[in-house]
């Protein structure tokens, strides 16, 4: 897709987020066609109710063939899981590139 309609497409998708967001979120950064943050609320009556999440999106010019990376970030508990040092040091340069496995599969 050329870098046009990569913008294009980009324009169209932030000016309707920004006039009509869906409940509860709300973007907070997006400077450029590249990296895009958005506050979202938890849901009341769910275990997320009250709490406030980032979530960041990073863009390519083949957007929308190729899906954007994306991060959500929120905790609560402030520590790194047991295997973080090994994760850093074998990890792909991209997350997608990660195949994951989560510590807590109650979930």
């Amino acid at each position: 897709m050329s870098s046009t309609l990569f913008s294009k497409r980009l324009s169209k998708e932030l000016i309707d987020l920004k006039i009509n967001p869906p409940a509860g979120i709300e973007v907070t950064e997006s400077d450029s066609f590249k990296c895009w943050k958005l506050s979202l609320d938890g849901v009341e009556g769910t275990l997320y109710a009250g709490e406030r999440f980032t979530l960041e999106f990073r863009f390519t010019p083949n957007y929308p063939m190729e899906s954007p990376e994306s991060m959500l970030s929120s905790c609560t508990t402030k520590e790194p899981p047991p295997d973080n040092n090994h994760y850093v040091k074998t990890a792909k340069a991209s997350p997608k590139q990660t195949q994951w496995s989560f510590h807590d599969d109650s979930v």
